[in-house]
């Protein structure tokens, strides 16, 4: 899908279809483009669809794992901000079965050593 084309992709807020996931892919696959060329500094995503924007060549569970593999980065951190909080999510995209057994101390420190660094850098 062409990004360059967004007048004529039909997409309804709130109601997600094909069309509208293969374009929050293009999206982001674009915006992880300018990122390796250096032509942005950073990047702010939204929530997208992880069912939508499953295909042959997205096979992750949500878009951070994809952003963490095509930097070349061995973990990352997802942050939730607004003006007063900064929130690092140790678990990511798994089932809420799944958390208690993922959440290990050698986990948290890991996500909390990402976050450190992110907070002295990026926030000041």
């Amino acid at each position: 899908m062409n990004i360059n084309h967004a007048d004529k992709v039909n997409i309804k807020p709130g109601y997600g279809t094909k069309e509208s996931g293969e374009f929050a892919l293009a999206s982001v696959k674009a915006a992880m483009e300018d990122l390796k060329l250096k032509k942005i500094d950073g990047l702010c995503t939204a929530p997208l669809s992880k069912e939508l924007v499953q295909s042959d060549s997205f096979k992750f569970p949500g878009h951070t794992e994809y952003l963490t593999s095509e930097a070349g980065a061995s973990d990352s951190l997802m942050l939730l901000i607004n003006e007063e909080l900064r929130v690092g999510v140790v678990t990511g995209h798994i089932s809420i079965k799944e958390v208690p057994s993922a959440i290990t101390k050698e986990r948290v420190i890991a996500k909390l050593n990402i976050l450190l660094k992110s907070l002295k850098k990026r926030f000041r």
